[in-house]
């Protein structure tokens, strides 16, 4: 594939996800991401990338299905460029790439997935079709293989690899806060990645027997006003630093290379890149025990028990306990695992290779 190949997503411009797919494809493709109207400025930039909003501005204030349902019709009716289109997430975009009558290949996020059986049966019947309605269907874990095998979705266009890491986060070691342990949680602040209780359990850890420590929590695509409400819950608490805003790759290396741990607890997941970005500077993953996690289970500090604010009290204290020697050769061994299992141009080959089959 050259520059020349052209690949149109239907995509958040904003998200962070997106962002990667862009790192991952720099130099083999032009990109035109065709979103939504957003009230905050794309941070999917690139001399390779165009981004179309086609949508009127009004459109912003109706509710979230309106607006994929009218982006798709307007990919039905006027969207005619060559290149294949690539469809990320399919309970939202998923939607307009159903409307718009395209082919269209879908990369799947695992809260979409994972809870589908808790979910309504027009759910289920709409995230059935439009599973069905793609030609390829690329997932992060072998978890997600099941649960998509589940829903009758022939096995052949199921394609599995990890989004990897970019090479800016490569390190070789990270020298370490040293004054006091950082535990940074580099994903979407949601309740379902419950954030709430991380914060609960880390001021409860402080408050125990006067233990120091600090807790990061960045916005990046979080749910506006869930952070906006814990922001002014706890934002003022000692030991609690809030990063407002989408944070650039080297800003958020920064933060990463002081945070001694990587927290993430969701209800559900794929093996997500935020994971494999803290580790690949040294700081060592925290994880809810999924099956999603199994490919990093070397080089994780796993809670076995529910996700609850005593179960994640009480990973504060075991994390807290390691001794600085143990730290530095987990950080080491994260850093040169990543480096072994997750290159980006494996994955880029992979994606390639796929797209060829189509």
């Amino acid at each position: 594939m050259s520059d020349s190949v052209k690949l149109i997503f239907l995509a958040n411009s904003k998200s962070p996800h997106v962002h990667h797919w862009i790192e991952i494809l720099a130099g083999e493709a032009s990109i035109t991401i065709v979103d939504i109207c957003r009230k905050a400025e794309s941070v999917a930039t690139a001399p390779h990338v165009q981004i179309v909003t086609p949508l009127p501005s009004w459109s912003a204030n109706l509710h979230m299905v309106l607006q994929y349902i009218l982006l798709g019709l307007w990919m039905r009716l006027y969207f005619r460029d060559a290149g294949h289109l690539q469809v990320h997430n399919a309970s939202g975009f998923g939607l307009a790439g159903l409307v718009s009558g395209h082919n269209f290949s879908l990369v799947v996020y695992g809260s979409e997935i994972y809870g589908i059986q808790k979910r309504s049966l027009f759910y289920k019947e709409l995230i059935g079709a439009i599973l069905r309605r793609s030609t390829l269907i690329l997932v992060s874990s072998s978890a997600m293989i099941r649960e998509v095998k589940r829903l009758k979705i022939d096995a052949d266009k199921i394609i599995h690899f990890s989004n990897g890491v970019a090479d800016k986060f490569s390190s070789n070691s990270v020298p370490r806060n040293g004054n006091s342990l950082t535990w940074v949680v580099n994903r979407r602040v949601h309740p379902h990645y419950n954030t709430r209780e991380l914060l609960i359990a880390f001021l409860a850890y402080l408050d125990a027997s006067d233990r120091r420590g600090r807790l990061i929590v960045m916005e990046g695509d979080s749910d506006k006003g869930y952070y906006k409400q814990l922001r002014n819950e706890f934002g003022a608490q000692k030991g609690v630093d809030f990063i407002d805003g989408f944070l650039s790759q080297q800003q958020l290396i920064k933060i990463l290379d002081t945070a001694d741990f990587c927290i993430s607890v969701p209800d559900s997941d794929q093996l997500s890149s935020s994971i494999l970005e803290g580790a690949a500077r040294g700081s060592i993953p925290v994880l809810n025990n999924l099956a999603a996690y199994d490919e990093i289970h070397e080089i994780g500090i796993y809670i076995d028990e529910k996700v609850s604010v005593q179960s994640l009290q009480e990973m504060f204290v075991t994390t807290a306990a390691i001794t600085d020697e143990d730290m530095a050769q987990a950080s080491l061994k994260c850093i040169n695992f990543i480096k072994s299992k997750f290159s980006i141009k494996s994955v880029r080959s992979i994606y390639l290779t796929a797209l060829t089959k189509i």
